[in-house]
């Protein structure tokens, strides 16, 4: 955001239509629908929403057609140190999207470390590595994200 918002501008929820609207100098200078089913340019549609689970071990890849989910990862064993990286097939990525990436739940907290290491038109790739002391073998949960991204 560009600084504070100036004084002749307000924020106005309208209950009759679930809408919040932003007035500067007595304009409308924007309406958001609050419900959660519109998707705005450049914005993360949280209503479509999805869950999937590896197969046969922690590279194998995952197809997940959704801006936002869940993947349970395989509880193969992960040694200590070492990273693994695996492919998220996705048909809502753009090649300048932004994929944001968290240790949702399940396994043990603090020990993994997670990223997205490539973003394509339709894919994404998650990278995650067992910063413990020890191998661990969990079918850690991880949460993504796709928000809309320009090229400008």
């Amino acid at each position: 955001m560009a600084g504070p918002i100036p004084p002749t501008a307000y924020g106005m929820w309208r209950p009759t239509d679930g809408t919040l609207q932003t007035v500067v100098a007595g304009t409308v200078a924007a309406t958001v629908d609050t419900s959660g089913n519109q998707d705005f340019p450049g914005d993360v549609k949280l209503s479509d929403g999805g869950t999937i689970t590896q197969a046969s071990s922690k590279s194998t890849g995952v197809t997940l057609n959704t801006h936002t989910g869940q993947i349970t990862m395989n509880g193969a064993a992960l040694a200590a140190g070492v990273e693994v990286t695996f492919t998220v097939t996705n048909s809502k990525v753009g090649a300048t999207d932004v994929v944001v990436l968290n240790h949702g739940s399940a396994g043990t907290a603090g020990s993994y470390l997670v990223g997205i290491s490539a973003v394509a038109s339709g894919s994404f790739k998650a990278t995650v590595s067992n910063a413990s002391g020890g191998s661990l073998s969990e079918a850690i949960v991880l949460n993504f994200a796709v928000i809309g991204g320009s090229a400008t």
